[in-house]
């Protein structure tokens, strides 16, 4: 058992006191129950010699038992010092890989690293394999010579990049040799000193971005001890800008505490990290006057993208502009000098907005082909927070319903029944229409959701329906607003997710499962040939599966295509493009957009919450997935 499984499990049995069930234990760790028992036992037996136990239930499942608390909680705490630091895991080996020859000029002999690291030499090939993905997203080459060994080669900037971005994302940094400057104390000392020197030029950054520059000082100094310098040519524009001024205030005080002066490409190359992470200063009255003219067109790109592919339109939002557009200038700088963000705190943003998320890759949908290179999900999130608030500001998701009324009086008194309606529901009302109690027209009453009865007869629809006061009185006015509310998400959305699009099916792909979705949904509605296509063409925009095994995909323009949500079930997990997925919420929705906000706003609940998540894969038709998703 790999250490993270070993404290994921743990840490589910600590945090309940109730039985867990072997099915959504090992739906979890993603792992099938027979690996999930023998998880349990392999960790029953370290607890017992370590003041716990876990008690099995046949029928209820797992409950962690202490008995020994202090030996207890020293077990916990070793395990977690042994999580950072023990290269006995294949995922810490492989950190200790790359940092082992990241930092190394020469090749590394095969024997000598097995020997490190106390594995067989196939074991340690089978280690470096697994390393090129890694290497291959930073466009460095692990080489290797049959006669010397190992070795990774490429550019200054992407081993420094790699250097940067993988201490940040998987913490290789505890893991570097120890004669290297990566110590947390230098760390924190050339935090302290960037802080002051921008705090003195005026520059404003965030602390994640502080703790970044501290980094890239920080690897800077070992690779120019290690006569490795970056290849940065320096204008005259560059010397005579601020950022520049302040890379060389800072290389004076880090000269006194490293004993080290950075040449001037370096400096160069620092100042350029800077400006990609300042913030700007501005004012709604003041914004797009002194700003770059191409922020300016790029805001105005990103908005136009939004309103074209999803019908929501968020100029008129001064919040929204004064905000995005401080953050677009630093962004711009970022990707022209292939600086994009790749690690980020804002991990939860895009699983708990996922409406916000989809917005924001409509919007940065232009940039592939206006700039040749693709957003990192890293710089979505930053885009998604920005929509979320915005969306926030904005008025509530709310569908509008059309209302029947069925009155005997055929004039004045609907006409007071449609002024109240109005009046006091406005929010909620797309359509009032008058129908006479004598002449029903059935076909006609079925474009209608709720149906209000001012007469004395009891009739039944297959509706909602509503006794009223042929004057509709304040009693019955409360009730329709409570009834309303209540129709808001599941009358509309059942509409979209009907029994005959629902199916469950194996598949070995992303790609087989989606194409076995589409034709079962060709068979009910008519789609275009290119159907998949446009789907595909989305997912390379940014990928749609999150967490909790769940995927939404949909075409990139929904527009002339018929309004649906297809379910599928997978019986078992297929890898969509880094995650497991076993639920695809397929969707096509080309008008009323609050009806989109609502779907995604109920996923998200099942996004951030495994149990929710369980409970639908458990479900064993239709009817029972609806009753549960009806619930969230």
């Amino acid at each position: 058992m790999y250490e993270k499984d070993r404290l994921i499990l743990l840490q589910k049995l600590m945090a309940s006191s109730e039985p867990l069930s072997s099915s959504a234990l090992a739906f979890t760790l993603n792992v099938s129950v027979k690996t999930l028992l023998k998880y349990i036992n392999q960790l029953k037996d370290e607890l017992m010699e370590n003041g716990a136990d876990i008690l099995i239930k046949r029928g209820s499942g797992s409950v962690l038992i202490v008995y020994d608390p202090d030996k207890f909680n020293h077990y916990v705490q070793s395990l977690s010092v042994g999580e950072v630091n023990d290269v006995g895991s294949p995922e810490n080996r492989k950190k200790y890989l790359l940092a082992r020859l990241i930092t190394e000029n020469e090749y590394l002999n095969l024997y000598d690293l097995a020997d490190e690291i106390y594995i067989s030499p196939s074991s340690l090939r089978k280690d470096l394999k697994e390393l090129k993905p890694t290497l291959e997203r930073y466009h460095l080459t692990l080489q290797h010579s049959h006669s010397n060994g190992y070795r990774i080669t490429g550019k200054e900037k992407d081993i420094r990049r790699c250097l940067s971005k993988e201490a940040s994302i998987s913490g290789i940094i505890d893991f570097l040799p120890q004669e290297t400057s990566y110590k947390s104390k230098q760390l924190s000392l050339i935090q302290h000193v960037i802080a002051e020197s921008l705090m003195n030029a005026n520059i404003s950054i965030t602390a994640d971005s502080c703790s970044a520059l501290s980094l890239h000082i920080l690897i800077a100094i070992n690779r120019v001890e290690t006569n490795n310098i970056i290849n940065q040519e320096v204008s005259e524009a560059m010397r005579q800008s601020l950022e520049y001024k302040t890379a060389i205030d800072i290389n004076r005080s880090i000269e006194e505490i490293f004993h080290v002066s950075l040449p001037e490409a370096e400096l160069c190359y620092f100042a350029f990290h800077i400006n990609g992470k300042k913030k700007i200063n501005a004012d709604h009255g003041s914004l797009g006057e002194d700003l770059p003219q191409d922020a300016v067109v790029f805001y105005n790109l990103f908005l136009r993208n939004i309103l074209k592919l999803s019908k929501i339109d968020l100029f008129e939002d001064k919040d929204l502009r004064a905000n995005l557009l401080t953050h677009i200038v630093p962004f711009l700088h970022r990707l022209e000098n292939n600086m994009q963000v790749t690690q980020s705190n804002l991990s939860s943003i895009r699983d708990e907005f996922p409406f916000a998320n989809e917005l924001a890759v409509c919007g940065l949908s232009f940039i592939p082909r206006k700039y040749g290179i693709a957003v990192s999900e890293e710089e979505i999130m930053y885009f998604t927070l920005h929509i979320a608030l915005a969306l926030e500001r904005g008025p509530e998701a709310r569908v509008k319903v059309n209302i029947a009324v069925i009155s005997n009086d055929i004039s004045s008194l609907f006409k007071l029944i449609a002024y109240r309606l109005n009046k006091t529901l406005a929010d909620f009302i797309n359509l009032v229409k008058l129908f006479d109690a004598k002449s029903l027209d059935a076909e006609e009453l079925k474009k209608f959701d709720v149906i209000l009865n001012a007469t004395e007869m009891n009739l039944r629809f297959d509706k909602p329906t509503l006794k009223i006061q042929p004057s509709l009185s304040e009693n019955d006015l409360h009730i329709l607003r409570l009834l309303l509310n209540n129709l808001n998400e599941k009358f509309h959305l059942d509409k979209l997710i009907r029994p005959e699009l629902y199916l469950e099916i194996s598949a070995s792909s992303r790609q087989e499962a989606l194409m076995n979705q589409i034709e079962h949904i060709r068979k009910s509605l008519p789609l275009p040939a290119d159907f998949y296509d446009s789907v595909a063409a989305r997912e390379r925009m940014g990928t749609t599966e999150y967490n909790n095994k769940i995927a939404i995909p949909h075409p990139l323009n929904p527009e002339q295509l018929p309004n649906f949500i297809s379910i599928c079930k997978l019986k078992k997990p297929v890898v969509w493009n880094a995650k497991p997925v076993q639920i695809i919420f397929l969707v096509c929705i080309n008008e009323n957009q609050a009806l989109t906000r609502i779907f995604f706003d109920k996923i998200s609940k099942i996004i951030q919450n495994s149990h929710l998540a369980f409970e639908l894969l458990e479900t064993k038709n239709y009817d029972e997935f609806m009753a549960k998703f009806s619930q969230f």
